[in-house]
């Protein structure tokens, strides 16, 4: 037994996965400007993901792979480096680092589609892995029960503890 024995079953997954982060992350009018979160410990953040600049690998490699129509990085690693760290930050620079996330939006809807595709794909693994090992059956309650799936994916999301 598949924990998504359909592709209708798994992209019902991923809307449930959606609107779990619009709920948690960030709402639409978030999602192509930069935010400043709130914890201390996070540093400029953006997509529907909100992904950290600074504490996340993947959200400077996102930045570095937008590129203009000449295929110049938009983002400088001077600019990444500045996203990392700097906090507060001259308007105008923000300014100007949301307008170039702003024309890049169907990217970062790309790379957040392929984030969807990889929390399936981690609650597969976890269950496959659990089930593998008879777990007292804890694999089989993991696929039955789309909460605590979400619940894995978000707890996955804030502190990044599950291999992908």
């Amino acid at each position: 037994m598949a924990v998504f024995d359909t592709l209708e079953e798994r992209e019902y997954f991923k809307d449930a996965l959606r609107a779990m982060y619009g709920k948690n992350e960030a709402s639409p009018d978030q999602w192509y400007v930069f935010s400043d979160a709130v914890r201390a410990n996070s540093t400029w953040s953006f997509g529907q993901i909100q992904w950290d600049v600074g504490r996340n690998p993947a959200a400077r490699s996102i930045l570095g792979s937008l590129k203009d129509s000449n295929g110049t990085s938009e983002f400088s690693p001077e600019d990444i480096e500045k996203l990392s760290k700097e906090k507060p930050m001259a308007a105008g620079d923000i300014e100007r680092y949301n307008e170039i996330l702003s024309w890049h939006s169907e990217e970062i809807d790309g790379y957040f589609e392929q984030r969807l595709n990889a929390d399936v794909t981690l609650i597969e693994n976890i269950v496959s892995e659990l089930r593998y090992y008879n777990y007292n059956n804890a694999g089989d309650y993991i696929a039955s029960n789309p909460l605590i799936q979400l619940m894995l994916i978000d707890y996955n999301n804030q502190l990044v503890t599950f291999k992908r």
